[in-house]
């Protein structure tokens, strides 16, 4: 399957409230970014709190290499896009909540607890190749 078509079954699972929230960008941002041969395995909504940016809807994108957030920092249709890869973080975070301490702020997973799941289960994957490389 590819990353579009993943993309897509990944949004058909999401609340209806997310379905229609407005991530275009950060979809075809999302899936611009990824590098060649790079396999985009989990797509989860979120909002992210911070101190800085205040609140803001991003996507948390798991491939088969990285964890990436991608969001605007602002509600601005022109601010650009911003990726920030959140790997490292990603593989020691408390599995156990829907909001994640990050940075200066939180994220908030307020989203289904099997697509949570799918999620923590790909990032363990990555987490086990670094170790192994």
């Amino acid at each position: 399957m590819g990353a579009g078509a993943l993309f897509a079954a990944e949004r058909d699972r999401w609340p209806e409230h997310w379905q229609v929230a407005d991530l275009d960008r950060e979809e075809d941002h999302l899936l611009a970014i990824l590098e060649p041969e790079e396999e985009l395995r989990a797509v989860i909504p979120a909002m992210r709190t911070s101190i800085a940016d205040g609140d803001e809807q991003v996507l948390i994108g798991v491939t088969d290499r990285r964890v990436v957030l991608v969001g605007r920092g602002s509600r601005s249709e022109t601010t650009p896009m911003r990726v920030i890869d959140v790997t490292r973080c990603a593989t020691v975070a408390p599995r156990d909540q829907q909001v994640i301490p990050h940075d200066d702020g939180h994220l908030e997973l307020d989203i289904d607890v099997e697509a949570i799941a799918r999620m923590w289960a790909q990032i363990d994957v990555i987490d086990a190749n670094d170790r192994h490389a």
